[in-house]
């Protein structure tokens, strides 16, 4: 294939990779939200590895327990938004703009953090179903989904300093020609 044909697919999958970080950036958050709010409250206790209290939540708890839950998929959320100006600049075929090494580096620290909330929210969500109970109850859990998850935000990290190089070296490149 050659080169001007890759380049209108990268740009072209670039811009729709846009707009989905978009839709995503906006319904991730409030899905989780909805999604926890309206589990019963045996499957959330289960989720938190602890017995079910011994009787229903109040819609206080609840709501607590899906703010606290949201908040992985929000950062992530913010995550996904930062990384649209890296995706809207190689749609626009500009691989080396400055923008690129900012919003990629933000993305990786969002996915790294997000990945790490969401460790903490499964003992955040014992202690919170442990109130008012005579026995607390923890439990962590750290699996390889969030391994990967901080590999990958690693990976991306590395790859803006790639980027970061390769300008450099474009801008070099471009002093000789």
């Amino acid at each position: 294939m050659d080169q001007v044909n890759r380049q209108k697919r990268i740009m072209w999958w670039s811009k729709s990779l846009a707009a989905a970080t978009l839709v995503l950036a906006v319904a991730l958050p409030l899905l989780v939200f909805i999604t926890v709010l309206l589990l019963p409250f045996d499957m959330l206790a289960a989720s938190a590895h602890v017995a079910p209290p011994p009787s229903a939540l109040s819609s206080g708890t609840q709501l607590l327990i899906a703010l606290v839950a949201s908040l992985p998929a929000l950062l992530l959320s913010w995550g996904l938004w930062a990384l649209r100006p890296a995706l809207i600049s190689f749609g626009r075929g500009a691989c080396f703009a400055p923008v690129v090494f900012g919003a990629l580096k933000r993305f990786a620290v969002a996915l790294f953090v997000s990945a790490l909330l969401r460790v903490a929210v499964v003992p955040l969500t014992g202690v919170i179903l442990s109130i008012g109970q005579e026995q607390g109850a923890l439990s962590l859990r750290f699996g390889m989904g969030d391994l990967q998850t901080m590999l990958l935000a690693a990976g991306v990290w590395i790859l803006a300093w790639i980027i970061v190089e390769a300008a450099a070296l474009d801008a070099e490149n471009k002093q000789f020609v």
